[in-house]
């Protein structure tokens, strides 16, 4: 499914109405890159976030260490959400230091 974009650095859009959807093909996604030795930054709920390391354990992939390793990077959405907002709006600057920095170092 998108794991040729992903390949080509493109960006990918999922839409689902159950979380479960999502998560498997979330863990499809990020498992391949991960486990190939690639990095990943995801932000999410702190539910699909949970879920979705549940699920990549259960395929034997180990996010403790790919994230000791800065290959699994995750972050939660509303707390990133409220760093980056300025007057109701998202700003650049913001974006760039909360996403762009951990992003950078993967």
């Amino acid at each position: 499914m998108a794991s040729r974009a992903a390949l080509r650095g493109e960006h990918v859009a999922y839409f689902y109405q159950a979380s479960d959807s999502l998560l498997d093909a979330l863990c499809d996604f990020i498992g391949s890159a991960v486990g190939a030795g690639n990095g990943a930054l995801i932000i999410a709920t702190k539910v699909h976030a949970n879920g979705l390391q549940r699920r990549l354990k259960a395929r034997g992939l180990d996010t403790q260490k790919a994230s000791q390793q800065r290959r699994y990077v995750a972050l939660d959405a509303s707390e990133l959400l409220s760093r980056i907002m300025v007057n109701g709006m998202p700003d650049g600057g913001r974006f760039a230091e909360n996403v762009g920095a951990p992003f950078a170092r993967i």
